[in-house]
């Protein structure tokens, strides 16, 4: 059972400065939620649309003008959850924080180019499931483990294999673009010269994965061999066909 870190003493600090990407219907909720627990934590709004932003902001300082006037929150914590949050349209705004939340869209790919856009900022995303274990482990006859946050170059250098990166940094955002889903345990994709199974995966994101390059690539039980997991398909026909 997950305990609430407000209540218990957690074993990482709570956060400082806190981005939430999407100003929309979510993501400023959120944002009030962790600001009336943390007053003194700063909050950083990011969206594409301005009015968004500015709709956000009234709706934050709405939020807590009726909390004083239940009688929930003192005037003197009311002005604290509003200081130190900031709207922007700009994702540079994102260096310097310790946690960076998405509650921008369900659309799948522009969720990744999103994680992208985040990534180039605030770098590799590691969870409290991180360990220094290694990032490539054999696992069998030309089977190894690769751990989700391996940089695809490691990887290509570690089992001499050319992957199509697709504009991605890692081996699990590899998954992603290649299979245009989210991952789950059991998922097996074709990679150039590989197949991946994902064996772990934590917040949306493949930890850990098995790799089955070359000849035994063939013999991974239900391997793919089209799309979506696989090969592009044939652009001669809206089906794919040829």
């Amino acid at each position: 059972m997950h305990q609430n870190p407000l209540i218990t003493r957690p074993a990482r600090p709570l956060p400082s400065r806190v981005a939430i990407v999407g100003a929309g219907t979510i993501g400023p909720d959120i944002g009030y939620y962790l600001k009336s627990a943390l007053p003194d934590m700063e909050l950083v709004l990011i969206d594409i649309r301005q009015a968004a932003i500015d709709g956000a902001l009234e709706r934050l300082a709405g939020y807590a003008a009726k909390g004083v006037k239940r009688g929930k929150m003192s005037e003197a914590k009311a002005a604290r959850v509003l200081e130190h949050i900031e709207g922007t349209t700009d994702y540079a705004a994102l260096a310097g924080c310790d946690w960076v939340l998405e509650a921008a869209t369900e659309n799948l790919p522009l969720k990744h180019r999103i994680f992208s856009q985040v990534e180039e900022i605030v770098g590799p995303v590691e969870d409290e499931f991180d360990t220094e274990e290694p990032s490539v482990v054999p696992d069998g006859d030309r089977q190894y483990i690769v751990l989700g946050s391996t940089p695809i170059g490691e990887v290509e250098r570690a089992l001499d294999l050319e992957l199509d990166d697709n504009d991605v940094d890692t081996i699990s955002g590899l998954l992603v673009s290649r299979s245009q889903k989210l991952p789950v345990v059991g998922d097996r994709i074709k990679l150039p010269g590989a197949v991946a199974e994902v064996l772990e995966v934590n917040h949306e994101r493949a930890i850990r994965i098995r790799l089955s390059v070359g000849d035994a690539a063939a013999d991974v039980p239900g391997a793919p061999t089209n799309s979506p997991q696989g090969d592009p398909p044939d652009k001669s026909h809206p089906d794919g066909s040829s």
